[in-house]
């Protein structure tokens, strides 16, 4: 007869391959600890706390006081390593059910949310500040645009009153301005047709 074997293999799972929503299905702690390993990132961060408020008051409601206290040390550790403000940390850890626990991963890659917020809000700053350049210069273009156009007009008139041609009129603007010939195609058939003799 033979005797059972009782097969131990067992199969690896790789976090990234489920994503938040995936793993909140199972409603377990184990599930709640893989979810915490994904935060790997700020966006990873913003994107468990949007979405799983919901699920951490529904799922920790019978968790037992034991396994919830390493559950509370692990999130308030993560919190921690990516330099979560206190008090929003605090207050995150409240909501889970505890107001106060330790300190652990002091091994893990520092990850600081305060620093990615400050990172952002200058990269924001700096972002306006061009767009105000670019505006700015835009306004000046136009208005530099006009004033030539104005003079244009201006010295057009005169080569009327004078008796020029149309070519005449035309060489004399490109040599008196020395604009280019693409600036001056641009405005001269409205300057020559607007000009009064």
């Amino acid at each position: 007869m033979r005797a059972y074997i009782p097969d131990f293999s067992y199969k690896v799972v790789r976090i990234h391959d489920y994503t938040n929503e995936e793993l909140r299905k199972h409603e377990d702690v184990m599930s709640l600890l893989l979810m915490f390993n994904r935060i790997q990132s700020p966006e990873d961060y913003s994107e468990f706390i949007r979405d799983s408020k919901e699920y951490l008051s529904k799922m920790l409601v019978d968790t037992p006081q034991e396994l919830m206290d390493i559950l509370l040390d692990v999130f308030w550790a993560l919190l921690m390593k990516m330099n979560v403000p206190q008090e929003e940390a605090q207050e995150l850890v409240e909501n889970m059910g505890v107001k106060e626990v330790g300190y652990l991963f002091e091994n893990a890659e520092k990850m600081d949310i305060q620093a990615e917020r400050r990172n952002t809000k200058k990269a924001q700053e700096r972002a306006e500040a061009a767009e105000k350049k670019v505006e700015t210069a835009e306004k000046e273009k136009a208005r530099m645009c006009s004033s030539l156009r104005n003079m244009m007009g201006r010295l057009a008139g005169l080569c009327k009153a004078e008796g020029l041609t149309k070519e005449e009129t035309r060489n004399r603007l490109h040599d008196f301005y020395q604009v280019n010939e693409s600036d001056l195609e641009t405005y001269f058939e409205d300057v020559w047709n607007a000009a009064t003799v």
